[in-house]
């Protein structure tokens, strides 16, 4: 078993760097593709750089999902997981799909003046107009429910799953304000999931292609010469909620629901980047790597 074991360990690293070497391939392609048809945004710098960017994860995501019984019948590391896993996966990367969708159409399409959900609400009622915003917020809701129902449990852990998947995805798109910012909060939040739960490999499993895609982007991103947007954020968000309403205990989807719901709490009454400013371990954090 111990052989088995390593070996699955083993193979799931090189299924981890066959997908990042696609990644690879895809990254600059996908940065002269946005450029050429226009979708591009001026950064906190005032400077023009493409955005959505983070459709490199989506697309990753994609076809991870499209080759799923591939990975499931050649490669050791998905042979040991559960036989109920691989629904699951394929559910979740379908639903990561249609998040990145939604985020695109925010990218593409959506007024960037507009802020928050009572924002958009308070459009809607003066304007009569759907934003893109309440398209967002709805999809991710139905997706991500759909998704903690594939995972199966009470109905408690379903609506905690639900939760932790919601609120993951605006909190990494929340903090997406600042170049690389998303991409560490991603990362910290994936650690803080592997700490906790029993089902290390299952967790990674399904983070292979957003991992992948994130470690791609993140020096882009931190240098800003590309935006992940709504597209790649809410990917990275909606990814390791996914990953935890699955693979944590009931208790710690309780305490990861409770820790975010606060953070959005907090982050209706101060700017979130003025707080990170003014806690040294966390500027120091925020700004490393960042150029001056």
């Amino acid at each position: 078993m111990a052989v088995s074991v390593a070996h699955g360990t083993l193979t799931l690293i090189g299924a981890g760097a066959l997908t990042a070497s696609s990644g690879r391939w895809l990254l600059p392609r996908t940065a002269a593709f946005l450029s050429g048809h226009g979708i591009v945004r001026l950064n906190y710098r005032q400077e023009q750089i493409p955005t959505a960017a983070g459709v490199l994860v989506a697309v990753l995501t994609l076809l991870y999902g499209l080759t799923l019984p591939l990975w499931d019948k050649y490669v050791p590391a998905f042979s040991l997981l559960p036989a109920d896993r691989l629904p699951w996966l394929q559910a979740y990367t379908s639903a990561s799909a249609g998040v990145a969708l939604i985020g695109w159409l925010d990218d593409t399409a959506g007024d960037r003046e507009i802020k928050g959900l009572r924002g958009h609400f308070r459009e809607y009622r003066k304007r009569g107009i759907v934003t893109t915003g309440m398209l967002k917020a709805a999809g991710t809701c139905i997706l991500a429910l759909a998704t903690a129902c594939f995972g199966g449990g009470s109905m408690v852990r379903i609506l905690l799953g639900w939760g932790v998947i919601v609120l993951s995805t605006n909190t990494v798109n929340l903090l997406d304000l600042r170049p690389g910012r998303a991409i560490k909060s991603y990362v910290m939040l994936l650690l803080i999931l592997l700490a906790f739960t029993a089902e290390t490999r299952m967790a990674l499993v399904a983070q292979l292609p957003a991992l992948a895609g994130a470690l791609l982007l993140f020096r882009p991103d931190l240098q800003g010469r590309l935006m992940l947007g709504d597209t790649g954020a809410n990917s990275l968000g909606f990814a390791v909620g996914s990953a935890c309403a699955l693979t944590a205990p009931t208790g710690v989807l309780a305490a990861w629901a409770l820790a975010l719901l606060a953070l959005h709490a907090a982050a209706e009454r101060i700017s979130l980047s003025v707080w990170i400013e003014r806690r040294p371990v966390l500027r120091w954090l925020d700004r490393w790597g960042r150029p001056l």
